[in-house]
């Protein structure tokens, strides 16, 4: 797939403003540039799906069953990426199950992070505890222990915004 060619301002701003080269805007160097993205987003997709359960399993952790994970990630308690096969059942990311029950306020947090934000972006802000944040807890942690949720949902928004 070939990309529309930049006009010469906005080579200009990305030679002046993003640290690119001259060399680094060819037609060459920015087709070799979107097909590394295109296998880095391969490469996440599959280690989301590596990293997932179907709902069958994610009911057996919780002790439920597989509508009830349906009703749970239709209602945003549960997060779920697409599955494999388009309009198939979701995929449950794992993480989120960690302590073989729900995460408290989940849903207000990932509706706080942005609606484009990818899979691997939600499990890593989720699951890494931040220096000076949450008294050194991930959010998962943070929730998990009964906290209030106000501050990972600021946390969230704030990273949203950047």
């Amino acid at each position: 797939m070939r990309g529309r060619d930049l006009t010469d301002s906005e080579r200009q701003f990305l030679i002046d403003h993003a640290g690119l080269a001259p060399a680094d805007l060819t037609p060459m160097a920015l087709a070799d540039a979107r097909e590394a993205a295109q296998r880095a987003v391969a490469i996440s997709a599959a280690e989301v799906r590596a990293n997932a359960l179907a709902p069958a399993e994610a009911a057996a952790i919780l002790g439920t069953t597989w509508p009830e994970i349906i009703r749970l990630t239709e209602a945003g308690v549960l997060y779920s990426v697409p599955g494999d096969q388009p309009g198939g059942e979701p995929l449950i990311p794992a993480w989120q199950l960690a302590e073989r029950r729900l995460i408290p306020h989940l849903r207000d947090v990932i509706a706080a992070l942005t609606v484009n934000t990818d899979p691997l972006s939600v499990r890593h802000f989720m699951t890494t505890a931040t220096e000076g944040y949450l008294d050194g807890m991930s959010p998962a942690a943070w929730l998990l222990a009964g906290q209030r949720p106000d501050p990972v949902i600021r946390f969230a928004d704030d990273l949203a915004r950047i």
